[in-house]
């Protein structure tokens, strides 16, 4: 899903976290988003004399985050790497990858090129993805080709889901890479990102 920025894409993720689990905004703002924003340091209270002090703090930065979640408020800037990063899975790499899609850039992770000698495979995420591809695509390539009459969002979302498994493919690429240097053709793909 194309946004625009990266109050759309946490408020997106975020909404769809609380849509498909048994978290509340309320468990989600005091369990998960203040507390790592406080840890982080990113927020933290400044002139606090006293616990009501904090507690007025506290009080007020959840309203804050409430007001936020409500599209009343902005999320402020410093804020949006700690809250993509609370997000449990799938929902916070989803919400990385589409922040970084805001700037025009692909989530590929670069510290697979680090001189380790084993590698995570990441196989089934590839084929998850593969799998989200193909129900993507089901409508508008039913037909054996993409035209006019195919609906412009079913085509977005597949274009979408496709770079998802291309980003999953050149993290595949590299890991293998840094076990055993790949040659040929796939050594092209290695060298542009070194």
């Amino acid at each position: 899903m194309l946004h625009k920025t990266l109050e759309d894409v946490l408020l997106h993720h975020t909404s769809q976290l609380i849509a498909n689990s048994s978290m509340s905004q309320t468990s989600f703002i005091c369990e998960l988003l203040f507390p790592a924003l406080t840890q982080s340091g990113v927020e933290k209270p400044t002139d606090i004399l006293t616990a009501d002090d904090y507690g007025k703090w506290e009080s007020a930065k959840r309203r804050q985050l409430s007001s936020i979640m409500n599209g009343h408020t902005n999320v402020p800037a410093k804020w949006a790497l700690v809250w993509a990063k609370c997000l449990p899975e799938p929902y916070g790499s989803a919400a990385r990858s589409d922040m970084l899609a805001v700037f025009g850039v692909m989530d590929i992770n670069l510290s697979l090129l680090a001189g380790r000698v084993t590698q995570r495979s990441n196989l089934p995420a590839l084929l998850r993805e593969t799998a989200e591809v193909l129900d993507a695509s089901a409508e508008v390539c039913a037909d054996g080709h993409y035209d006019s009459d195919d609906d412009p969002k079913q085509l977005q979302r597949t274009a979408d889901e496709l770079l998802d498994v291309v980003e999953l493919c050149l993290c595949e690429m590299m890991s293998i890479h840094q076990v055993t240097p790949l040659t040929g053709r796939a050594s092209v793909v290695v060298k542009m990102f070194k």
